[in-house]
């Protein structure tokens, strides 16, 4: 009986999204499969490595066009793979996809609205990735940039619109932080394989 031959992804990713890495190599080495059911990708069957996006440049020229690379987040190398891809999720600011033997998973850099927020972590708890804390999106969170903008210009509405500015920054933040997770959750339970055997 012949070894079945394991596949080997390259994960990139740069200072922010590491963390995010890290969970897709984890996820890769668990040991999760029950006896009736493959959770992700077959346990044992995926060699991942973490490398930051300046390992990977010094490297580039070496690395042979069949093996497969996943880029995280939107790095200056991740920016030059994601025009190219095939996408395969478009949902709730998550991104992925891929051609060939690369692949991109990235988030949209904007604050969900409250209602977009509202359908996120009902898609979380589908997903059964629910977050301890969920954000708190009030009625200055979905107020346009430009009227921000005119009302930095007003004094008597200075502090609120500093404090609209400041929340909304925490805001996206955090709910990045949880679409990153979802999405490279996802990633590992409904694309790795397919992107992996394409």
């Amino acid at each position: 009986m012949f070894k079945e031959e394991k596949k080997k992804l390259l994960i990139v990713c740069d200072n922010k999204t590491k963390v995010y890495a890290n969970l897709l190599s984890q996820l890769i080495s668990a040991k999760d499969d029950s006896e009736n059911e493959v959770i992700g990708s077959k346990d044992g069957s995926v060699i991942a490595s973490v490398w930051e996006e300046k390992h990977f440049l010094a490297n580039e020229a070496n690395i042979s066009s069949d093996q497969n690379i996943l880029f995280i987040g939107s790095s200056k190398s991740a920016k030059s793979v994601i025009p190219n891809v095939s996408e395969k999720f478009n949902e709730h600011g998550i991104h992925y996809g891929w051609l060939g033997n690369q692949g991109v998973i990235y988030i949209e850099d904007r604050l969900l609205k409250k209602e977009e927020y509202d359908s996120f972590t009902t898609f979380c708890e589908q997903q059964q990735r629910e977050f301890k804390e969920k954000v708190e999106l009030n009625l200055l969170h979905a107020t346009p940039n430009i009227v921000k903008g005119f009302a930095l210009l007003l004094p008597y509405v200075y502090p609120v619109a500093i404090f609209s500015i400041v929340s909304s920054m925490k805001a996206k933040k955090k709910i990045m932080k949880q679409q990153y997770h979802t999405g490279v959750y996802h990633f590992y339970m409904n694309a790795l394989t397919p992107f992996l055997e394409d």
